[in-house]
């Protein structure tokens, strides 16, 4: 195979004169017989331009200092050359199209090709519209990736929101290390796939884990090919399966809710929990985020109508006398009160950020008093704010409702998603229908 070929030089673009009777000077860059040229924001006349030195003439007076730009535009050739040798050597060059070799040269790859800048972006886009809790997820995968990138290579940046040299620094601030240390999100094939699943699991992560980082890192392959920052054919999860790992079963038994109906909690903090869990077991199954979120305008005509944060399902829900009696107790007094919200814990003043910080540390507290309720309860199964979802869609199998109504319930865009969610049936169960099928 013959090398690629490169080059870069200055022209005078003589194709058409500005007002004024001066042509613009653009770089040049030819990589393998494909050129592409990259403004300069600089005009000569035509007289003034040394075409044979790529210099602009001495006797120029339309600039304050030709020796100052002559030397500028000699630096950009330099470090376009610099960027298409680095290129080359890291065997990334041969894959590129000239779109993507002049966004590197320009640094408009950090906005919309690199994996890193790319993540960066997302994840601020992400917090900008609220969703804090899937900019984390991408905040992990960005940083599970760094570790992967790095992990045969050295170099002084840190993860982000790190310390470089002592000081703060965004990582991919320094362009001649964003040409080291970033990369393509082209170089994300199948096989990179295969090798960062192998490091991952390595390191001793279990495969739902690594599962969560893939089906995020999908997610925004996606994106970026929905919004043509990468061409619409790169899909390298087409011949590659995330692999799926049988959780250990959360849900526990209709009897232990009843228990949990039927408790008599001893603090203030375990009687919201308990308030928490039926609520959500009530709501088919609703996530804590959700419930946090829901107004007092959710509530109309005997329903309750709300979008999940998570996927913007829309949910209309028949508000059953259990549930209606929950929601009087949050609600008492309330008839007058401002705060959109019914259960108190998320203010409308208060920034996302804050606000996801503070669900946070809610769960926290309800996971700790739910635990506690359960154990005093007899109920052997560690319960946490998962459970009530979980429980909702296994108790739901076993009275027959059809996998694919369970599926909407949770709102699970496929039913693979909702099979995890379901217990096995008990032995019993099994033995009791074989009994039928057999006898």
């Amino acid at each position: 195979m013959k090398p690629l070929s490169y080059s870069a030089y200055i022209i005078l673009d003589e194709r058409r004169a500005k007002s004024d009777g001066t042509y613009p000077l653009k770089l040049r860059v030819i990589v393998n017989r494909k050129s592409f040229h990259i403004p300069l924001k600089i005009s000569v006349l035509r007289k003034h331009w040394k075409a044979d030195k790529g210099m602009i003439s001495t006797s120029c007076k339309t600039l304050a200092n030709v020796t100052r730009e002559n030397v500028r535009l000699q630096k950009i050739r330099s470090k376009a050359l610099n960027v298409i040798s680095s290129l080359l050597s890291e065997q990334k060059l041969e894959s590129m199209s000239v779109g993507e070799i002049k966004a590197v040269i320009t640094g408009e790859d950090a906005k919309c090709n690199q994996f890193f800048a790319y993540c960066d972006n997302l994840i601020a886009e992400l917090k900008g519209a609220g969703r804090i809790g899937t900019a984390g997820t991408h905040k992990t995968l960005r940083n599970s990736v760094y570790g992967f990138h790095m992990r045969n290579k050295k170099a002084n940046i840190p993860l982000q929101g790190g310390q470089l040299n002592g000081r703060k620094k965004h990582p991919l601030e320094n362009k001649d290390h964003l040409i080291m240390v970033d990369f393509l999100l082209i170089k994300i094939t199948t096989r990179w796939l295969h090798e960062y699943e192998t490091w991952y699991l390595g390191k001793g992560n279990g495969i739902n884990g690594l599962g969560v980082n893939l089906r995020t890192l999908r997610s925004l392959i996606n994106k970026a090919r929905g919004r043509g920052d990468i061409s619409k054919t790169h899909n390298p999860f087409e011949d590659y399966t995330i692999k799926k790992e049988q959780t250990k079963k959360r849900a526990i038994r209709e009897s232990s809710i009843q228990l949990l109906q039927n408790a008599s909690p001893q603090t203030e903090m375990e009687q919201r929990s308990k308030d928490y869990f039926l609520m959500s077991y009530y709501l088919m199954g609703a996530n804590f985020i959700d419930l946090m979120y829901l107004r007092k305008s959710n509530i109309n005509n005997g329903r309750i109508v709300y979008r999940r944060q998570k996927t913007r399902k829309l949910y209309n829900i028949k508000i059953r006398p259990e549930l209606h009696e929950l929601l009087e107790k949050y609600l008492s007094g309330k008839e007058t009160d401002t705060d959109p919200y019914i259960l108190n814990i998320v203010k409308e003043s208060i920034a996302p950020n804050t606000v996801y910080n503070m669900i946070k540390n809610e769960r926290k507290r309800y996971n700790k008093a739910i635990k506690r309720l359960a154990h005093a309860l007899g109920i052997e199964k560690e319960i946490t704010s998962y459970v009530a979802r979980h429980s909702y869609a296994t108790i739901a199998k076993y009275k027959g409702m059809p996998t694919a109504i369970i599926s909407d319930a949770l709102g699970h865009n496929n039913e693979s998603t909702t099979q995890i969610y379901l217990n096995s049936f008990e032995h019993d169960v099994l033995d009791a229908w074989n009994d039928k099928v057999i006898g």
